[in-house]
């Protein structure tokens, strides 16, 4: 790689995506139980529920189940509208959080105030946690330490095991292959994302703003590679379904706003946005991904190249991409400490 994204430890992060992958693989705990917990009779409403990375690794859930018809209803909600109460709790639904750390303040907040009648359940790296002592089932991954701040390993890990949950409680087999085979596509992703950048990058300028946007199972992807692209750069950026992106995003668009597109198999609507963005004089990036891969994945897939370009803004704006300015602010309001 010929840009300096390789000195960073984020960027080392993502090197290791790949063995992260096959240890939540190999070193799950807890997943065929939550599926039985899942399954057992008057279950009618599954709702899965997080903050930022964690909300967008629901959203690849929700966005995956769209794909295979089931008799149990799945939806994916923030986090911040279960905390404050405006969530209308029906018979039959169970809580299923995800928060990489279980101390997620709302999280915590949501879990003492469902109440005996919602079943509390948890996807985590750490079951000894707040939230954890208080779930009545948790689904686990291994997880290495991080170089980096910013979510690379978990987010990956998070949104690998929701996709797994899924696959086996809906008896996916498509599914279910496509998550084995995960730290390989992953593994490809890399390195194609690594070739993409010594092109993609030499005619980059630094943008005022960014969008992003996929269809279908991209499109959760689209909401992480803001998310990167905002907490590495600390750029405003925006995540799409890719119509929107067409259709919305491009009302602001100029030769000072960047567009990255993330094409997954058959999007019917990618090129079309991509010609549309590009009539506005923005710049546009198509991101590397390894193609005939199942689009369920991309949420992860996707990731490399979107943290590939996440780190290269912030060099050039100058910003440490290992240890964002807003750590302090993001704990404080997170977990309150």
């Amino acid at each position: 790689m010929k840009s300096d994204i390789g000195t960073t430890g984020i960027w080392q992060d993502i090197i290791g995506l790949s063995g992260a992958l096959k240890s939540a693989l190999s070193e799950r705990t807890g997943w065929d139980e939550l599926v039985l917990r899942l399954r057992q009779p008057g279950v009618r409403r599954i709702v899965v529920t997080g903050n930022g990375a964690s909300h967008y690794a629901g959203l690849a859930m929700w966005l995956a189940s769209l794909r295979r018809r089931a008799s149990t209803e799945l939806v994916c909600v923030s986090s911040g509208l279960l905390a404050r109460g405006t969530f209308n709790w029906a018979d039959g639904d169970v809580l299923l959080a995800v928060s990489t750390s279980g101390e997620f303040r709302d999280l915590i907040e949501v879990a003492s105030k469902a109440g005996p009648r919602v079943p509390f359940y948890l996807v985590t790296a750490h079951r000894d946690s707040s939230l954890g002592r208080r779930a009545a089932a948790i689904a686990s991954f291994a997880l290495p330490a991080n170089r980096a701040v910013t979510h690379t390993q978990d987010f990956c890990c998070a949104a690998l095991t929701l996709l797994a949950l899924w696959g086996q409680f809906t008896n996916d087999g498509d599914l279910i292959e496509a998550i084995e085979a995960a730290p390989q596509h992953c593994e490809a992703s890399v390195r194609a994302a690594e070739d993409w950048a010594d092109e993609a990058f030499e005619q980059l300028t630094l943008p005022t703003a960014a969008i992003v946007f996929g269809n279908g199972p991209a499109w959760a992807a689209a909401m992480e590679s803001a998310l990167l692209i905002k907490e590495v750069a600390q750029i405003p950026c925006e995540g799409l379904e890719t119509r929107e992106g067409a259709t919305s995003a491009m009302t602001a668009l100029g030769p000072d706003v960047l567009v990255l597109s993330l094409p997954t198999p058959a999007d019917p609507f990618i090129d079309e946005a991509e010609a549309i963005c590009r009539s506005t004089g923005a710049p546009l990036l198509r991101a590397a991904v390894e193609p005939g891969v199942d689009a369920r994945l991309a949420a992860i897939t996707c990731f490399p190249s979107a943290a590939a370009l996440a780190i290269e803004l912030a060099l050039r704006k100058g910003c440490n991409p290992d240890n964002p300015s807003w750590v302090e602010r993001y704990y404080l309001t997170a977990r309150g400490t």
